[in-house]
């Protein structure tokens, strides 16, 4: 236990020294937080050690990058490209001279062209109608079901909603259940008026891969790829809130860059880091994130699909 406090307190000590005096001061009391978290013993060690990570993941992102890694990460950075500066140029570029190659991944048409022309697994897919349709295609596709409701251009899970068959649906952005077409129908006028739809009015049915977790959508493997090298894999368990884990291609833990609420995940299938060096290398841009579905057939057989591909992360403000 000795050994393992003195890590937390190195990591610490570390993520201070690499604070301006005014950072430092603002997170002092974040650092005493911890470190009393840790001598309680009248918590079990497994449930501090969970709570004290999960305080560090906050504790070295909250300096936006002017804090050190932890010790057992700690590498040398010089020279290196700046990702988070290489995002910022991507957005301005978008901004000044519209659309870039990376808009392009959006579009799933294409998209599943180049993903079959790789042979990688994919979802069933219907053809596409407008919103507006939406209802009158899932009552005549019921042998569809179960299957997912997905805009052709949409970003953070947008619209996106699973089908159950049994009038039963989960709206994915927030994890709401409905129990009604109604209520369904609800959902997506109000997705309409809130022009969620982004740039077209494109909807599709999917095939719905069943999560892995009784209840739960599939779990998100989403890879963090640079020139064909995957950087790092996060893993998404879509309770509420959702979980996340994350870790190299090795399945070595790194230090999380989002989300609070930590997990350990599963094994990392090497057919989600062959797909996805395979997908980055074939893309005329330095980084991609690539997103496959691991869950579980009709037959209970488990499965990974490819997902989607964007050529910006969310938060990308929180990169080095």
């Amino acid at each position: 236990m000795t050994n393992r406090a003195d890590k937390y307190q190195q990591q610490l000590d570390r993520a201070i020294d690499g604070l301006d005096r005014a950072s430092a001061r603002r997170l002092r009391p974040i650092r005493k937080l911890l470190e009393r978290i840790w001598a309680d013993e009248s918590v079990s060690e497994d449930i501090r050690r969970r709570m004290v990570d999960q305080g560090l993941n906050a504790f070295f992102r909250h300096g936006k990058g002017t804090t050190k890694l932890p010790l057992e990460y700690s590498r040398s950075f010089a020279g290196a490209a700046s990702f988070r500066t290489y995002a910022f140029q991507r957005v301005r570029k978008t901004q000044a001279c519209g659309n870039t190659f990376g808009a392009h991944l959006q579009g799933k048409d294409k998209l599943f062209e180049l993903i079959d022309r790789l042979g990688v697994a994919r979802p069933k897919t219907s053809n596409n109608f407008p919103l507006s349709d939406a209802i009158h295609v899932i009552e005549s596709n019921a042998d569809f079901a179960p299957c997912v409701l997905k805009p052709q251009n949409g970003t953070s899970s947008k619209g996106v909603h699973l089908i159950h068959g049994d009038d039963t649906f989960l709206r994915v952005k927030d994890t709401a259940k409905l129990s009604s077409m109604d209520e369904l129908k609800a959902s997506l006028d109000d997705i309409a008026k809130r022009n969620e739809t982004l740039r077209d009015d494109e909807w599709y049915l999917e095939e719905m891969i069943v999560g892995q977790d009784d209840g739960l959508p599939p779990r998100d493997l989403k890879l963090y790829c640079y020139y064909g090298e995957v950087g790092a894999v996060m893993e998404v368990r879509r309770t509420t809130p959702p979980q996340f884990c994350w870790r190299d291609e090795h399945g070595n833990t790194i230090p999380g860059i989002i989300g609070d609420e930590l997990f350990d995940g599963d094994p990392i299938p090497a057919e989600a880091i062959e797909s996805a060096k395979r997908i980055s290398t074939s893309m005329p841009i330095p980084y991609v994130r690539v997103d496959f579905l691991k869950g579980r057939n009709a037959d209970g057989n488990e499965i990974l699909r490819f997902g989607e591909m964007t050529a910006l992360p969310g938060s990308f403000e929180f990169f080095y």
